[in-house]
């Protein structure tokens, strides 16, 4: 029973949502262990119930198969697959918060990624790459909103709409390259060649707005994104390598997260119950100290049957 609920316990650093598992199978063997039964009664009770488990298991396999790469790199997978879908349009008209939820949700599935096999450098990188993409998203509408400008201006500027397409397109493909690494854990073998494209036309992009005469703030806006931006795609094909280079744990590491977690909670119910004491401690002075003892000391003898009076006045003087 010890062990059950040892190994039980220890589902909690595999992965969160192991949890219930572990709980379930520890409550079905307190529940079921109350009830006296023949081995013959307990090996068919255990093997409907361990057919049930692999059915489950066959079905889940079969609808949902088994998934590529690890839950947070999966969740910054579907969060740049929104900002290159974004990036193909670079439409001020289209709404920017379903790129938010998923760099919100991608956010989320890196916090409890942290026992499935993200440990140190990748982990590390997985949290740059979600910061990154909310900074690519805050470019890309500024991006948007000065193409937008720039087509509705009263003589528009065929050469920085031109450019603008471009950006869309190179910035979309470095995008589509990332989605495609983090998909399968791998590094794309173009995304340096990739960067380079994005990084020229953003370069051309600065320039071809630079020499825009009848549209100066649209075109000091969109330069000053596209420079940022272009940073932000450099970070991102930088912190790639690390994200993808996932370390699957071995067995005997889900122990020592498992300890990690024990001494954590240790330390913070130590300090729970440090800081109740202190606060349940009644401060008092001396002479009400001196007096409780004394009530104490008559209750006392009052039960012992020694009902002799007592002399509190010699005693406080004493």
């Amino acid at each position: 029973m010890a062990a059950f609920t040892f190994v039980g316990g220890l589902l909690v650093a595999v992965q969160p949502a192991a949890t219930p598992v572990g709980l379930n199978a520890i409550v079905g063997l307190i529940v079921y262990g109350r009830f006296p039964g023949s081995p013959q009664t307990a090996l068919q009770s255990a093997g409907l119930v361990a057919a049930g488990g692999l059915f489950q298991i066959l079905l889940a396999v079969l609808i949902r198969g088994r998934p590529r790469v690890d839950r947070a790199l999966s969740g910054l997978s579907r969060a740049y697959a929104e900002l290159a879908s974004f990036a193909a349009d670079l439409d001020v008209a289209r709404s920017g918060l379903p790129i938010a939820a998923a760099i919100d949700n991608a956010i989320v599935d890196r916090e409890f990624s942290f026992g499935v096999g993200v440990a140190g450098p990748s982990a590390q990188a997985c949290t740059s790459l979600a910061d990154e993409a909310r900074r690519i998203r805050l470019e890309l509408l500024s991006l948007a909103s000065a193409r937008s400008a720039a087509r509705d201006a009263d003589h528009p500027d065929a050469a920085l709409l031109a450019t603008f397409e471009r950006l869309a397109s190179t910035v979309n493909e470095f995008l589509a390259d990332v989605v495609d690494g983090l998909a399968h854990a791998d590094v794309p073998a173009d995304l340096d060649d990739v960067l380079d494209a994005a990084g020229r036309v953003i370069e051309e992009l600065r320039r071809v707005a630079g020499a825009a005469s009848d549209a100066q703030l649209i075109a000091a806006r969109a330069s000053t994104a596209a420079a940022a931006l272009a940073g932000q795609l450099r970070a991102v094909a930088a912190l790639l390598p690390d994200a993808v280079d996932v370390m699957h744990r071995a067995p005997w590491s889900a122990v020592r997260s498992a300890q990690r977690v024990s001494r954590g909670g240790a330390r913070r119910a130590e300090a729970i119950v440090g800081v109740t004491d202190a606060e349940l401690t009644f401060h008092v002075s001396a002479p009400t100290v001196e007096v409780l003892r004394l009530v104490d000391r008559a209750g006392m003898k009052s039960i012992e049957g020694y009902f002799e009076p007592i002399d509190l006045g010699a005693d406080l003087n004493g």
